[in-house]
């Protein structure tokens, strides 16, 4: 992306340095952009109808539209407040996929050999699932009732906070993952056993955790 000391028109120059200061979704920062760039184009139009210079006009429009310093914390809340829901959505979706293969893979693999799990895993595995769809509720809420809490929340407690639960559902997913797993007599039969059994997880928990820990940061980068 050229920059002001590379780009001689104004307009052009202006948009490559407000680019440069932004992070956020790309589909959001790029209309965002264009928005501005069409607001800045018509100013400029506006002048040369006036009998300004076509150069003149550029400049004069660039200046009313202010500095990007000032201009650039108006539209970071903005990519800010888009890249909330799409973090919660991909943690809805990831930790749907999560609980899909777990429970397909409790069907289709022995890890008790035949004998039912002893009270305190079932216990455990009770209290996963019972945060699971504590979990599920929670995103579901949030994505639906976005807009209505983005009016009554200040846009950087929504999206840090929203990062920090994606965290936290990052965490607990891979940790009962991995205690359910372990616990298992299939798991503690060998070595081998063992390494096929945090194999077995490996691949998924790997996906999830670049999946909600790259949206998680993001929110937490853009609600700085």
């Amino acid at each position: 992306m050229p920059t002001s000391t590379t780009v001689s028109c104004p307009i052009d120059a202006y948009i490559a340095d407000l680019d440069a200061a932004l992070r956020g979704p790309r589909r959001a920062r790029a209309d965002l952009l264009a928005e501005a760039r069409d607001g800045l184009t018509d100013a400029a139009e506006a002048y040369a109808a006036a009998g300004y210079p076509p150069e003149e006009a550029r400049r004069r429009a660039v200046a009313d539209f202010g500095a990007v310093e000032r201009v650039a914390p108006a539209y970071r809340r903005e990519l800010a407040a888009a890249q909330a829901p799409r973090t919660a959505l991909w943690v809805l979706v990831m930790h749907t996929l999560v609980y899909v293969e777990g429970n397909l893979s409790w069907r289709i693999v022995d890890f008790w050999h035949g004998r039912g799990p002893g009270p305190g895993y079932l216990a455990f595995a009770e209290f996963v699932d019972v945060a699971g769809h504590v979990i599920t509720a929670a995103l579901l809420a949030v994505l639906l009732g976005y807009r209505l809490l983005s009016r009554h929340v200040p846009v950087g407690w929504l999206v840090r906070g929203i990062g920090g639960f994606a965290i936290g559902v990052l965490v607990m997913m891979l940790v009962s993952g991995l205690v359910l797993t372990l616990a298992t007599p299939l798991a503690s039969a060998s070595v081998l056993a063992m390494v096929v059994s945090v194999a077995g997880i490996s691949a998924p928990a790997a996906l999830t955790g670049v999946a909600i820990g790259r949206g998680a940061y993001r929110c937490l980068r853009l609600a700085t």
